[in-house]
C-alpha cells in the first residue's frame, strides 16, 4: 500500500510480519500534487522559494563543479563524451582567437601621439598574454582528449573527471580570459586609431551589449543551477534518496525472508 503526503513528510514505515515474510510493505511517498501524482522538485520549489534565496543557492552551486555533479548523475560515458564535445569547441574557438591575436602581436601596433604611448603598450601587452593564454587552453584541451581516452575502465574514468573536475573549470576561466583580454585589446586600439567621437560611441554599444549579455548569461546560468540544487542538493531530494534506499534495502530483506520461508 502507498500512502502520498504532501512535501517534506517522506517516510518508510515500520517494518511489519507481512513485510517480513514478502507481504505488502507500506511505503510512505513523498511531494505528492493534489491530483495524485508525484511532484517535481524544481516545480516545488521555484514556487515556494523566493528569488532572493533562489539567487543565492544558484551562486553556491556555481562554485562547484558542473563536471563531478555530471559524472553521478549521468554516468561517466555521457559525462565523457560531453567533455571530449566541449574540449573540442574550446580548442577550435581558441585557435580563431589565437589567429586574431597573432597578427597584432607580430604586427604590433604604433602611434606618433605621445599621449598614447601608454594605450599602445597596453595593447600590445594584452594581445601577447591573450595569445599565450589561448595556446595553453589549446595544448591543455588536447592533452585532455588524449588521456580521457587512455582511461580504460569506469573507475578510471570516473578517477579522471573527480580528480580534474576543477581543473576543467579553471580552462574555462582562461578561456573567458582571453576572451576579455581580446575585448579590452581591440578598445585600447581604437582608443588608439578611433577620433574621441567615435571612441566613446563605440564604448557605449559595447558596454550595453555587454551588460545585456552579462545578465542573460547570468540568468541562464543561475536558472539551471537552481534546478540541479532542487534536484540532487535540496532537503527533499536527499529525503527521497534516502527514502529509495530503505525501500530497496527493505524489498531485499523481504525477498530474502520470503525466499527462506519457502525454504522452509
Amino acid at each position: 500500500m502507498t500512502t502520498l503526503l504532501k512535501p517534506g513528510q517522506g517516510r518508510v514505515a515500520p517494518e511489519t510480519g507481512a513485510s517480513k515474510t514478502g507481504g505488502d510493505m507500506q511505503v510512505v511517498v513523498n511531494a505528492s500534487s493534489p491530483n495524485g501524482e508525484e511532484e517535481d522538485l524544481v516545480d516545488i520549489y521555484m514556487r515556494t522559494v523566493p528569488w532572493t534565496k533562489q539567487t543565492t543557492l544558484s551562486t553556491q552551486q556555481a562554485i562547484k563543479s558542473v563536471w563531478k555533479r555530471l559524472v553521478i548523475v549521468r554516468g561517466v560515458e555521457h559525462t565523457k563524451e560531453s567533455l571530449k564535445n566541449f574540449w573540442t569547441t574550446l580548442g577550435v574557438v581558441s585557435a580563431l582567437l589565437l589567429s586574431v591575436t597573432y597578427s597584432t602581436v607580430t604586427s604590433p601596433l604604433a602611434s606618433d601621439d605621445p599621449s598614447k604611448s601608454s594605450a599602445v603598450t597596453f595593447v600590445r601587452a594584452v594581445g601577447g598574454i591573450s595569445l599565450v593564454l589561448s595556446l595553453v587552453i589549446i595544448v591543455t584541451t588536447v592533452i585532455y582528449l588524449i588521456e580521457i581516452d587512455n582511461c580504460t575502465t569506469n573507475r578510471d574514468l570516473e578517477d579522471f573527471i573527480r580528480s580534474n573536475g576543477s581543473l576543467f573549470d579553471i580552462l574555462t576561466g582562461f578561456f573567458s580570459a582571453s576572451v576579455g583580454l581580446l575585448m579590452a585589446q581591440a578598445l585600447a586600439t581604437m582608443y588608439v586609431t578611433f577620433n574621441p567621437t567615435e571612441f566613446w560611441i563605440t564604448i557605449g554599444f559595447t558596454g550595453f551589449f555587454a551588460v545585456v549579455t552579462a545578465v542573460f548569461a547570468a540568468v541562464l546560468a543561475g536558472h539551471n543551477r537552481f534546478r540541479m540544487w532542487a534536484r540532487y542538493d535540496s532537503p527533499l531530494a536527499i529525503e527521497r534518496r534516502v527514502v529509495e534506499r530503505l525501500v530497496e534495502e527493505r524489498q531485499k530483506r523481504a525477498k530474502a525472508a520470503e525466499e527462506t520461508f519457502k525454504n522452509s
